[in-house]
């Protein structure tokens, strides 16, 4: 689309043309523009884009000018000049007839229309007559521009009217009071919501009531000194005051306000926000209960908590037995479902270790654990000289207690005169056997089932009863026991893959493996510490090292 045709469209869109109907004031000034040419026969055509529309037919059908198209198109062509056509007898018109015709502009000069005439005599004076084609030209553009200009003016009025609507909807019907009030307090305006929280009606509150009427004595000082505080100057945001209804009953709300100076009346008022929060309120001391009751039941938990990490902690070794075994513990939360312990007997060169690791954690594991711990005191020395069997006597002791959970343990006798060890799993990681630069785990075990999921009976009627092994070491060998929050803790440093412990254990364990024992397990628990980063730990670790 060229300039030309841009601009003619544009013009067409601002002046609402072609009309949908024949505009009357059009029709007057087109009656008196025949009137003063003194003709009977005139029209006006709207030229959009080549397309011709006749309208304000003076005299004359629409539908009959159809073939006068051509002559108007070419009357809008020439641009200030009146177009004079004579009509050829072929037209089957009056003889002598001839079309007449000036180009309607806008402001901008832009051919939008024609008006013209149907003329049975000839022009004798042109240039009179051209002047009057020019200046009903010029009236028609201008009842055109203020007929657009009245369409603007009456949206505008119509958009100022439907805010002003929204505007005093959103102030009456807002879920918030608003109030307007004097420096003493008195209410000069009140919003509908205001008014109906508190079963009021205008007449009744404006300009009789003041803000401080409808509080207590202990909220009226209250919103005494927040009316101060406004005079100075100072807004004021969420005040929490009581204000009492018409029937006696209160609501709960926050009170926020700002000083405003009107130029116009030489006045200044304070303008007030109320937002009621009696539900709000009323949760919130509910939650404030609760959260007391909670409080008080977790001072009791916490209290219950610290008194069985005591009680646990008398479950583990008090101590290492001798120079040659160390071990360290650090549960998950105050109390924790890993545990070891140390069977000594009459042959000072005999000891057994014993760990476990009961599924979860927590106080429930901690429970089964304290079981474990008077299960093998009750167990006899025999069977404490049978790892295998040891395990089968502690499995039937804990199943009525197990509570669908299960414990993976491993129980060692070792002579540590001829560095010798016989030992048996139920489901426990094997130990690192640390050797010169050598590190190699225990050999791997079959039947090995956690203790707790099934009857010894029941097992060992499968074929699947716990076995014994035995195995020799060199001098020099140290065993390393451990649970599997040790190897299964996960890195907080490689955040697009997870990295387990068990990676990398071996080499840190090569690295520290020349410390003394207690020195080993503190340093691997702070290499542990170092790569978990920031994460929270998920497991309890126990660590059990034997140096033969």
């Amino acid at each position: 689309m060229n300039d030309e045709n841009s601009q003619i469209l544009e013009a067409f869109r601002i002046y609402q043309i072609p009309p949908t109907s024949p505009l009357p004031e059009l029709e007057e000034i087109l009656g008196f523009f025949a009137g003063s040419l003194h003709e009977k026969l005139a029209f006006i055509s709207w030229i959009n884009s080549e397309e011709v529309h006749h309208d304000n037919c003076l005299g004359l059908e629409k539908e009959s000018l159809a073939y006068l198209s051509p002559y108007v198109l070419k009357a809008r062509s020439e641009t200030e000049k009146l177009t004079i056509i004579p009509l050829a007898s072929s037209d089957n018109i009056t003889p002598n007839m001839c079309y007449v015709g000036y180009p309607i502009l806008t402001k901008l000069g832009i051919p939008i229309g024609v008006l013209s005439i149907l003329s049975d005599s000839v022009i004798r004076q042109r240039t009179p007559a051209k002047e009057i084609f020019q200046f009903m030209a010029a009236r028609i553009i201008t009842s055109l521009e203020l007929r657009a200009k009245n369409k603007i003016i009456l949206q505008k009025d119509y958009q100022i009217l439907n805010q002003y609507v929204e505007m005093d909807d959103l102030y009456n019907n807002s879920p918030g009071g608003y109030l307007t009030v004097d420096s003493l307090g008195m209410i000069l305006k009140s919003n509908v919501t205001f008014l109906d929280w508190l079963k009021y009606s205008k007449r009744e509150m404006i300009g009789k009531i003041k803000f401080q009427d409808i509080l207590d004595e202990e909220n009226k000082i209250i919103f005494e000194k927040f009316l101060q505080d406004l005079v100075a100057g100072n807004n004021l945001n969420e005040k929490e005051l009581e204000i009492s209804k018409r029937n006696g009953n209160t609501i709960t709300c926050l009170v926020s306000g700002r000083k405003i100076f009107l130029p116009t009346e030489n006045q200044t008022i304070f303008r007030l926000s109320v937002f009621d929060i009696t539900e709000k309120s009323k949760i919130q001391h509910a939650l404030e209960l609760e959260s007391n009751k909670v409080k008080s039941k977790n001072k009791t938990l916490s209290n219950q908590l610290a008194m069985a990490a005591k009680v646990q902690k008398k479950l583990l070794p008090s101590s290492n037995p001798n120079e040659s075994v160390a071990f360290t513990y650090k549960p998950l939360d105050e109390v924790g479902g890993d545990f070891c312990d140390f069977i000594k007997f009459p042959n000072s060169n005999q000891i057994g270790i014993f760990i476990s690791d009961v599924a979860g954690h927590g106080v429930p594991s901690a429970f089964i654990t304290a079981i474990m711990k008077s299960t093998i005191q009750q167990a006899s020395p025999e069977l404490k000289e049978n790892p295998a069997e040891f395990l089968e006597f502690l499995n039937d002791s804990i199943m009525d207690y197990i509570d669908n959970r299960f414990v993976t343990a491993m129980y060692s006798l070792f002579n540590l005169e001829n560095r010798t060890v016989k030992y048996s799993s139920a489901g426990h990681p094997m130990p690192f056997k640390i050797f010169k630069d050598k590190i190699e785990l225990f050999p791997l075990l079959k039947g090995s089932f956690p203790l707790g999921v099934q009857t010894s009976n029941a097992r060992k009627s499968k074929g699947k009863g716990y076995l014994n092994f035995e195995s020799k070491f060199d001098k020099g060998t140290r065993i390393l026991f451990y649970t599997d929050g040790l190897t299964e803790a996960k890195s907080g440093r490689h955040v697009n893959q997870e990295v387990y412990f068990e990676a990398v254990l071996p080499e840190i364990i090569e690295g520290i493996s020349k410390l003394k024992l207690d020195y080993f397990l503190s340093a691997i628990l702070s290499e542990l510490s170092q790569f978990i980063g920031k994460l929270d730990p998920e497991d309890d670790v126990c660590l059990v090292a034997i140096d033969l």
